[in-house]
C-alpha cells in the first residue's frame, strides 16, 4: 500500500504528476518531429493519448499508449511514452504500474527525455518511493539526480524539493545526522523563508539534542514569523534548558508583551520566571491576565499560586479578594487562617478575630491551636476580654499551645482586674 502520510503537504504522487500534465502538450510540439526525434505515426497516437487524458478516459489511452509503444522507432519515443503510461496510471491509481514507467522514462539516456522533463520524471520517482515507504530506493534516486544536475551544462542547481525529499527519507530511517546537511540546503535556496522547511530542520535538530543550533535556528523562526507563539515558547523552553535563565525570561516577557500567550502553559511559566526573579506582583499580574482570558482555570491549584504571590507582594486587599475564593475551593480553614496572619499584619483585629474563627470551624488545620490563640488575641486587642477568655480556655485544651494560651489568660485576667479597680 502507499504510504497515506506526507509530511510535505502539497508534494504527494498525485498531485506532483498532475502539474506535469499540464507539460503534456509541449511534448507534441512541432520541432520534435522537424528534429527527426519523433515519427510522425507516434506523433499522431500521442495527440490521441493527449485528448483521451484531457476527456479522463484513461483506459482509451492505455490502448493507444500500447500501439504506440509497440511501434516506437527510436529511444526518445520510448521515454516519451513511458512519461505519458506513468501519468495515465497515476490518475488510474495504479502506483506501482506508475513507478516503474517514470523509471524507464528516467533510464534512457541516449536520446531520451529532454533534461528538465528527465529530471522531473525522477523527481516523481523519488517522491513514489517515499510514498511506498522505500527510503533507500528515493535516496538512491536522488543520488542519480543530483548526479545528472552536476554533469548539466547549464550548472543549476537542484530545486529545493529535492533536497526537501532527501532529508525526509533519511529522517524516516532515523539518520537525523544525514538529513540535516539536506534540509540546510533546502532552505538556502529558497528565495522566501519557507516555513515547513524550517520546521523540519528544527525538528532535525531536536532529534539531535543539538539544542544551541536550535536556538539559533528559533531566533530566526521568531524574526520570520514573530506571530508565532510556538517558536517563542520553544525558544524560551531551549534557552531554559541551557540554563540561560536571563534569556528564557526576556524571551518569554516579549512574547507576552506582545499579545501571543494563547494557553495555560504560556501564562503559568511566566509566572514562575517572575516568582524566581523574585518579582511576586509581576507574577500576579500575569497570572489574573491569564484567568481573565480564560486561559488559566481557576482551580485550587492556580488560585494557591496567586495567592502566594500577591501575598509575597503585599497586596493584602488581592490576596485577601483570592483566598476568599479559594476557601470555597479547599473546603477547609488554611485559607482563613492566611487571612487572619494579613489581618494582623494591618492590625485589624476584628477582621483577625472573624478570619481566624472561620478558619477554626472550618477545620483541617496542621494546629488548630494557633488559630485559636489569634482568635483570642483578636479579641484582647478589641478590649473584648470576655471572648478573649473564653477562646484562650479552649486554646488551652490544644497541648501544642497550651503555655501561650495560659500565658494569654494571665493577661486577660489583669487587664479584666485592671479595667474592675478602674
Amino acid at each position: 500500500m502507499i504510504h497515506s502520510r506526507n509530511t510535505f503537504k502539497g508534494m504527494t504522487a498525485r498531485l506532483r504528476i498532475l502539474a506535469l500534465a499540464m507539460l503534456v502538450s509541449v511534448m507534441f510540439a512541432g520541432p520534435v518531429l522537424a528534429q527527426g526525434l519523433m515519427t510522425s505515426q507516434t506523433y499522431n497516437r500521442l495527440e490521441q493519448v493527449h485528448d483521451f487524458m484531457e476527456e479522463e478516459e484513461y483506459e482509451e489511452a492505455l490502448d493507444r499508449l500500447r500501439r504506440a509503444r509497440d511501434g516506437a522507432q527510436n529511444t526518445h519515443e520510448e521515454a516519451v511514452i513511458a512519461q505519458l503510461f506513468g501519468f495515465v496510471y497515476i490518475n488510474l491509481e495504479r502506483y506501482e504500474d506508475a513507478l516503474d514507467e517514470f523509471k524507464t522514462a528516467a533510464e534512457i539516456e541516449d536520446n531520451g527525455l529532454p533534461e528538465d522533463r528527465r529530471l522531473g520524471v525522477m523527481q516523481n520517482v523519488i517522491q513514489l518511493h517515499l510514498q511506498f515507504e522505500q527510503y533507500r530506493d528515493a535516496l538512491e534516486w536522488v543520488d542519480r539526480y543530483l548526479a545528472v544536475v552536476e554533469a548539466s551544462e547549464d550548472k543549476e542547481e537542484a530545486p529545493s524539493q529535492v533536497h526537501v525529499m532527501a532529508a525526509q527519507s533519511h529522517m524516516q530511517l532515523e539518520e537525523f545526522r544525514e538529513a540535516l546537511p539536506f534540509i540546510s540546503k533546502a532552505i538556502e535556496l529558497e528565495d522566501e523563508p519557507n516555513e515547513q522547511y524550517y520546521r523540519v530542520k528544527l525538528g532535525i535538530l531536536f532529534e539531535l539534542e543539538d539544542f544551541r543550533d536550535a536556538a539559533e535556528h528559533l531566533e530566526d523562526m521568531v524574526s520570520y514569523w514573530p506571530d508565532t507563539m510556538d517558536y517563542w515558547f520553544q525558544l524560551f523552553q531551549i534557552n531554559w534548558q541551557l540554563d540561560r535563565e536571563d534569556t528564557a525570561l526576556s524571551v518569554l516577557k516579549l512574547a507576552y508583551r506582545k499579545g501571543l500567550f494563547d494557553s495555560e502553559d504560556h501564562y503559568v511559566n511566566l509566572f514562575r520566571m517572575y516568582m524566581m526573579e523574585g518579582a511576586p506582583y509581576d507574577a500576579g499580574v500575569v497570572m489574573e491576565e491569564g484567568m481573565d482570558a480564560g486561559e488559566v482555570p481557576r482551580d485550587q491549584r492556580r488560585m494557591e499560586m496567586l495567592s502566594r504571590a500577591w501575598i509575597q507582594a503585599q497586596e493584602r486587599d488581592r490576596a485577601i479578594a483570592v483566598l476568599e475564593e479559594l476557601a470555597e475551593l479547599q473546603g477547609t480553614g488554611e485559607s482563613y487562617y492566611l487571612i487572619a496572619q494579613i489581618e494582623q499584619e494591618r492590625g485589624n483585629w476584628e477582621a483577625m478575630r472573624s478570619a481566624a474563627l472561620e478558619a477554626y470551624d472550618r477545620g483541617e488545620l496542621d494546629e488548630p491551636g494557633n488559630a485559636l490563640l489569634m482568635a483570642g488575641r483578636g479579641a484582647a486587642e478589641s478590649k473584648d476580654y470576655d471572648a478573649a477568655m473564653a477562646t484562650f480556655q479552649r486554646a488551652m485544651e490544644y497541648e501544642r499551645v497550651q503555655n501561650q494560651a495560659s500565658s494569654w489568660v494571665e493577661f486577660v485576667q489583669e487587664e479584666q482586674a485592671l479595667r474592675e479597680q478602674n
